[in-house]
């Protein structure tokens, strides 16, 4: 490994500036884990990649070992020698649980996006116009209106609104 990171900076195309090569050794010592798809990691990631061996020697001054994951396209700061706490089972699912969420919340995957529960409006509408003029199955039954107010499914009555439930106009003659 060099003194500084000069020469290696002096000689690549593409990233030509020490400071990025002394950020993406500095990241890798205290993030741990850098990754391709992080778009604050990518730098640091692909200049590890690309020197892997003088980041090897700049992580053994630590006393840490550099380990490159091609597969799941990651490098990690892994120290060599250190106490060993072991984690119960319970702390560790809920360590992984939680890295997981932070990063589906900070990449803004569609997983991460609260789900839709109710049916969209185009798939309902074959529905509603097969239900036309159909009575309602002999197992239902008028729900009491306090029921209906609370799930929102009745709503007060005016002159001009037209029956208050859903449903009550399809099933008039109960």
């Amino acid at each position: 490994m060099p003194r500084t990171w000069e020469k290696l900076a002096n000689d690549d195309p593409i990233y030509s500036s020490e400071s990025e090569f002394q950020a993406a050794a500095y990241q890798l010592v205290t993030a741990q884990v850098l990754y391709e798809q992080d778009a604050a990691q990518r730098v640091s990631y692909h200049l590890v990649r690309r020197y892997p061996g003088d980041f090897k020697e700049a992580l053994l001054l630590f006393g840490m070992e550099l380990i490159i994951n091609d597969d799941y396209r990651y490098c990690a700061a892994v120290p060599r020698e250190s106490r060993k706490v072991l984690l119960p089972l319970r702390e560790t699912l809920l360590i992984l649980v939680m890295r997981q969420l932070f990063h589906e919340r900070a990449l803004g995957s569609a997983s991460a996006r609260p789900r839709r529960r109710s049916m969209r409006r185009r798939k309902l509408k074959p529905l509603r116009a097969s239900a036309k003029g159909t009575s309602w199955p002999s197992m239902t039954r008028p729900c009491p209106v306090e029921t209906a107010m609370r799930s929102r499914r009745c709503r007060p009555m005016t002159a001009s609104s037209g029956p208050a439930c859903a449903g009550s106009g399809a099933n008039q003659d109960r």
